[in-house]
């Protein structure tokens, strides 16, 4: 009684009124998709190809967070920020066996272009990444 694991995905990017101004229907492998860097990448790029050189912000989930395509968007023109899961290749390993009181948050700056890496405690940990906002300190 398994759910079958094929169907349709839709990607879109939306302003913060809700208003979509992109989308696409994801319903098989295509060629683009097979591509380096790799899908979730792949998928944030192409939303955010009008977008290049006006340094808007963009905001994604950790589906889709990796501190390569902050790297990647910085270098387009793009602000951007994500939650993130603390295995995801080239974080800062401060997150791992690191506890913080609740409401505590600890940072790190990882990669070229001084991507922040925040570990935020609430009743789990909370890790977001970010290639524009400031740290805090002077």
């Amino acid at each position: 009684m398994k759910l079958i694991n094929r169907g349709y995905k839709l990607w879109t990017r939306a302003d913060t009124g809700g208003y979509v101004s992109k989308f696409e229907v994801y319903k098989e492998k295509m060629d683009w998709m097979m591509a380096k860097p790799g899908l979730c990448e792949n998928v944030v790029m192409r939303m955010c190809e009008n977008l290049k050189a006006k340094w808007h912000e963009v905001y994604f989930d950790n589906f889709f967070t990796s501190l390569s395509l902050l790297q990647h968007l910085y270098e387009s023109g793009v602000y951007s920020c994500g939650t993130t899961c603390t295995n995801r290749k080239g974080m800062p390993d401060f997150f791992l066996g690191k506890s913080l009181e609740r409401s505590n948050s600890d940072f790190r700056v990882a990669g070229d272009y001084f991507i922040v890496v925040v570990k935020w405690m609430d009743n789990k940990s909370v890790h977001v990444a970010s290639n524009f906002h400031d740290t805090g300190l002077k």
